[in-house]
């Protein structure tokens, strides 16, 4: 018996045949294969938003795997030294051990972070373009609807995968979130203590965060994008208004195989460019903030770029509380405004408007043509003066920093946000209003009526297909009375139209469509545009229409250009987009074209066309969105030299854990007592970890750090070598009382008034090891029978010098850390302890 051949062509027929027999696929897939795309380089931002959310979902399982949602406290002992022993929570233990412990785990978490700024800055640019073209009426309220749920619910996303780090800075705004809720009237109390499992922070907030920010919120996306999409292909994609483009037909290209291959090569562009930005550009350095601890908040703490102008709104609003006289009272604090109720009013204008707007036009009609911004300038002002309010209090959000850098005053700062807030958006609506209304009214296609009926108030008027004259003839509603069927008709290749049948390249003749003979042969289209082939009814003879009129002929050219009688704006633009002077491009710049009489000023320029054009508008769009990506960071970077304070307190530092090792050593080999040998030991463990910290920060902020202790640091090295035994014991905690007493000053002044937030952070963590050792000191100057340095009524006089360095908050002003008068360990002058210190409260942003 022979062998039957194995036909590996025919295996994938085959399978698709048993599958459609038993599934009945092929009609359902055929219909969505063949759903009909415009392409415009506008339709790409919501894709680039769709893109972004996909390396979202891919670089978030990535992170999954390794990410610990705790708040046990556990001793860091990974591999970045600056916070080695450091006592922090698991979570944020965790996103250290991504950070440098786990391969290629940076990069992930910095292109999640990145791809989770491109996502929200394509759906707020997405939403300009949807809102300015007016592609949000009738029938796509509820996808309009569906994308401002989507700003929101990414909102919230963020929010929470901002949060699970616990550092410094994610601390501070979860901080923020629990003065949020606590504000709301009756119920604010309950809800904190719900979400937060007790007081804040409470133990259990990273786990329920965790299930939030990976499961919920990311299943609430999907769902509203999925519906979003829906509506998408049942609704049909809006156009912008062209040839053969009319309210009732999508003119682009098929979904399989251009247009899903295009979308591919775009997913991998976008794909790219955030990797490169993930490799590239740093993003939320957490090792900088260090574990966050609930009585420490620092200066210029701002969120990402979506959510300052709340941040904004918040620094703006008067402290004006509501006593309401119920019981003991009520308060209603200042909080609740600008927090609570400025987005619920957002939410709610952003929803309702496609409704206010139809209400107010009367307009009851189904829209698929968009409208130029220029073609409604009222909407266009109510878009403008929204956005000068969002830059407004964005611009609010970061108004200490702003204040720092450009030596502005913070309170006039706040003054001029609210002003702006009351002037500004007024301004810009008036500005748009004007200068769109002085602009003349172009006519451009449009759909017309269902019905036949004329345009209503709100449309221009553009002619209809059964309007516009076929083979030269009058229209068909005036041929004898009698109106012609419409019929489908023939596109050129890669201008698709929606219901219409299969189409076959026509032999010979590779830029010609022809209706498949299975599908229909033989229709034709009633209502061409001037230029186009129609297929002929009854056969494949083809037969090319005449122009709306006779043009002329250029002097320069052999090419024809438009009629000189012409009045629609948009018919002279595509007559001259085919027939325009290949020399002079604008008509009129040879003598023979003419500007068209009823819109004065205005000229018909011919338009580049080809792949390349919108290649280029894509790159364009894609580094738009990159800057607006790179722009928050860029501010940070801006924001990230430090001032002299902060130079001369690195500075100082280093110098001191320079002296406290010298010092340490000398106490290992010469002390007396085991008790000073333990702590000289001791001092050179911590203030070696210490200035691994002070290195690292210095370097990241481009400091010099000297390389020696100053010169009164080293006469007290230099004097305690030249003693032993009980003498040395007892000038050598007399030393270290005095060093630690002005280290610790020092370090009170920077949190009071320092500016760079990494420098503050590092005078943070420093100062409970320096309280730390004081204690230790002078328990051992109790045991040892050395006087307590106390304070003095003129200030505390620095080691070696005359100079006076008083508690930070009093009222002799201090000399700068670093320079003569740094502090130092040891001297002879008497020092104030720091329990007799007032130590000022740490800044709140």
């Amino acid at each position: 018996m022979k062998r039957r051949k194995l036909d590996m062509a025919s295996m994938p027929g085959k399978a698709a045949v048993g599958a459609d027999e038993r599934l009945q696929v092929s009609t359902p897939l055929r219909k969505l294969l063949n759903k009909v795309f415009p392409d415009h380089w506008s339709f790409l931002l919501g894709e680039i938003a769709l893109f972004s959310f996909v390396v979202l979902l891919l670089t978030g399982v990535f992170l999954t795997f390794f990410y610990e949602p705790a708040m046990t406290e556990v001793v860091y002992n990974g591999s970045y030294a600056p916070l080695r022993g450091t006592p922090m929570s698991a979570a944020y233990a965790s996103s250290l051990d991504i950070s440098f412990d786990v391969r290629g785990g940076l990069i992930m978490r910095q292109m999640h972070h990145w791809s989770a700024l491109l996502f929200m800055a394509a759906i707020v640019v997405h939403m300009l373009r949807v809102f300015f073209t007016g592609a949000f009426r009738k029938p796509r309220e509820t996808n309009w609807i569906i994308g401002s749920l989507l700003f929101w619910v990414g909102f919230l996303a963020g929010f929470t995968g901002y949060s699970l780090p616990d550092d410094g800075l994610s601390g501070t705004g979860l901080r923020i979130a629990s003065a949020i809720m606590l504000s709301i009237p009756v119920i604010g109390s309950w809800v904190t203590s719900s979400i937060f499992g007790g007081e804040f922070p409470g133990e259990i907030i990273m786990s329920r965060f965790f299930i939030a920010h990976v499961l919920l919120v990311p299943g609430l996306l999907v769902a509203l994008i999925s519906a979003h999409l829906g509506l998408v292909f049942k609704q049909k994609h809006t156009q912008w208004p062209g040839p053969g483009r009319t309210n009732d037909n999508v003119v682009g290209e098929r979904m399989f195989p251009r247009y899903a291959l295009k979308q591919g090569g775009f997913f991998m562009v976008v794909f790219g460019v955030i990797a490169l930005m993930g490799g590239l550009f740093q993003i939320n350095p957490i090792w900088y903030f260090g574990p966050y601890e609930a009585w420490v908040v620092s200066a210029a703490s701002q969120p990402d770029w979506y959510v300052m102008f709340l941040d904004g709104s918040t620094r703006l609003m008067p402290a004006w509380e509501i006593n309401i006289p119920i019981g003991d009272g009520y308060v209603i604090p200042p909080l609740f405004w600008p927090t609570v109720v400025l987005p619920g009013i957002l939410v709610g204008l952003s929803t309702l408007y496609p409704f206010v707007e139809a209400r107010r036009l009367k307009d009851t009609r189904i829209h698929n043509l968009l409208q130029r911004p220029r073609d409604a300038p009222e909407r266009t002002a109510i878009g403008a003066m929204a956005v000068a309010f969002y830059i407004v209090l964005t611009l609010s959000g970061a108004n200490d920093v702003i204040a720092d850098k450009f030596q502005i005053s913070l309170n006039a700062m706040t003054w001029a946000g609210r002003i702006g807030l009351l002037i500004v958006p007024p301004l810009a609506y008036r500005s748009a209003a004007g200068v769109l209304r002085d602009v003349p009214a172009l006519p451009g296609p449009a759909a017309a009526r269902p019905g036949g009926a004329g345009p209503r108030r709100g449309d221009r008027h553009y002619p209809a297909a059964a309007e516009r004259p076929v083979r030269g003839g009058p229209p068909a509603a005036h041929r004898g009375g009698r109106r012609r069927p419409r019929r489908t008709g023939v596109r050129r290749l890669g201008g698709a139209q929606e219901d219409e049948p299969a189409r076959r390249p026509r032999p010979g003749h590779p830029g010609l469509l022809l209706p498949d003979r299975e599908a229909g042969r033989g229709a034709g289209l009633a209502g061409a545009p001037a230029g186009r082939v129609p297929a002929r009814a009854g056969g494949d003879r083809q037969r090319r229409q005449p122009p709306l009129s006779r043009p002329r002929h250029c002097k320069r050219g052999a090419r024809r250009i438009p009629p000189a009688g012409a009045t629609s704006f948009f018919a002279l633009r595509v007559a001259a987009d085919r027939r325009g002077c290949p020399r002079c491009r604008m008509h009129g710049g040879c003598g023979t074209g003419r500007v068209n009489p009823g819109q004065p000023g205005i000229r018909a320029v011919q338009r580049k066309r080809g792949g390349k054009m919108l290649g280029l508008k894509r790159l364009g769009l894609l580094a738009a969105l990159v800057v607006v990506g790179l722009a928050p960071a860029a501010a940070a970077q801006a924001g990230a030299q430090p001032s002299t304070q902060d130079t001369q307190y690195l500075q100082a530092m280093h110098q001191v854990n320079l002296t406290e090792m010298e010092t340490g050593k000398l106490a290992q080999e010469k002390g007396q007592n085991q008790q000073v040998k333990d702590l000289g030991a001791q001092f050179v463990t911590d203030h070696t970890q210490l200035d691994q910290t002070v290195q690292s920060t210095a370097q990241q902020l481009n400091v010099q750090l000297p390389d020696a202790p100053t010169a009164d640091q080293q006469e007290v090295i230099d004097r305690l070598k030249n003693l032993s035994g009980a003498e040395f014991d007892k000038a050598w905690v007399t030393a270290e009382l005095a060093g630690h007493v002005q280290a610790i000053q020092a370090t009170q002044t920077e949190i009071s008034q320092g500016s760079e937030q990494s420098v503050v952070q590092l005078a943070q963590n420093a100062l409970p090891v320096l309280q730390a050792h004081y204690d230790a000191l002078v328990a051992l100057a109790q045991t040892l029978g050395v006087p307590v340095p106390q304070t003095s009524a003129s200030g505390t006089p620095s080691p070696g010098g005359s100079a006076t360095t008083p508690a930070p908050g009093g009222t002799t002003e201090s000399p700068a850390p670093g320079g003569t008068e740094s502090p130092a360990p040891g001297g002879t002058t008497e020092s104030p302890a720091p329990e007799n210190t007032e130590t000022p409260a740490p800044s709140v942003s």
